[in-house]
């Protein structure tokens, strides 16, 4: 999702103790007696950033040293890496306003990113090297491709809204509608999947992969297809409204739960669309990843820096 800098210090936001204070702690909603896949005793810890213009797509990546968290600054134009060990890497530069990531399945030490200036979706190469996958559809340029997520049989899918061509008037919008697309890596056949969203942005599938997941950001919806065996959608369905718009980045915990980055708080949803907790952020979030070496530690991108969240032990 498109952002603007916002005149906003995180100095002294290195470490928040969320559970300080009763309005900074992770909060439940209504009368729902969902289990908590995050302690109570949380901590909320700016890990990087602080002046980014614009922050999405986070990845977390196993590797040797313990993995790290792979990020795009989207409008500062760079994608970093953050770990434990070595902290904030600079890996390319410029990213062409890279806003989401995968591992290429098809191709070791690849990944498959969603770049918004060049309107394309792209392969990182493992040498160092890009090359373009997708770029057009029906002979005609994607309007702005913004989050993706990978199927077990090897196909991407992503989003497609048509953000940032007002304040781009150089730049041609050419579809007539706003896609979630379906693209095979290896031959870059591309078929559009749904076209019936306003902003569809934020898209992750079930963790059984019997439902596709995407957010309209012009609502407060998030959104979900039955996806049938021959690859195609059912009919779409709300599965939840959240308390506020402006809805970005959603993904599945090792719980079955959705969390969906909104304006303000990052929502925890029941796999049965119950809204059951939120977690208030300090900027607006705008999307969720699961790391380390059992994947429960949540990484939270904002509009300005990267946060983390541990976990409570007991």
């Amino acid at each position: 999702m498109p952002t603007q800098r916002l005149p906003i210090s995180l100095s002294l936001l290195l470490t928040v103790s969320l559970s300080s204070a009763g309005a900074q702690s992770i909060q439940r909603i209504g009368e729902f007696q969902h289990e908590l896949p995050v302690g109570k005793n949380l901590i909320l810890q700016k890990i990087a950033g602080g002046d980014y213009n614009g922050c999405e797509g986070p990845l977390w990546v196993d590797d040797e040293q313990g993995g790290h968290l792979m990020y795009g600054a989207v409008h500062t134009n760079i994608v970093y890496r953050w770990s434990q060990a070595k902290g904030v890497i600079e890996f390319k530069n410029p990213s062409n306003e890279a806003s989401a990531f995968a591992p290429d399945p098809h191709n070791p030490g690849a990944f498959l990113v969603a770049e918004q200036t060049t309107r394309r979706i792209v392969r990182y190469n493992a040498d160092g090297s890009n090359t373009t996958v997708a770029d057009r559809y029906q002979g005609k340029a994607l309007n702005r491709p913004n989050d993706l997520t990978l199927h077990s049989d090897g196909s991407l899918w992503f989003s497609d809204p048509d953000y940032l061509f007002k304040p781009r008037p150089h730049e041609i919008k050419e579809l007539d509608a706003q896609h979630i697309f379906r693209l095979d890596p290896q031959s870059g056949d591309i078929k559009s999947m749904d076209a019936s969203l306003n902003k569809p942005n934020g898209i992750t599938f079930s963790v059984d992969e019997k439902h596709l997941y995407t957010s309209d950001s012009s609502t407060a919806n998030v959104y979900r297809w039955p996806v049938l065996k021959n690859r195609t959608l059912g009919k779409r369905e709300t599965f939840v409204e959240l308390p506020e718009r402006g809805i970005d980045g959603i993904k599945f915990d090792w719980q079955g739960n959705l969390w969906a980055a909104a304006k303000t708080h990052v929502y925890l949803v029941s796999p049965d669309g119950e809204v059951f907790a939120k977690i208030p952020m300090p900027i607006k979030p705008t999307a969720i990843a699961f790391g380390g070496a059992d994947r429960r530690t949540p990484y939270i991108t904002t509009r300005q820096a990267v946060f983390r969240l541990t976990l409570a032990t007991n």
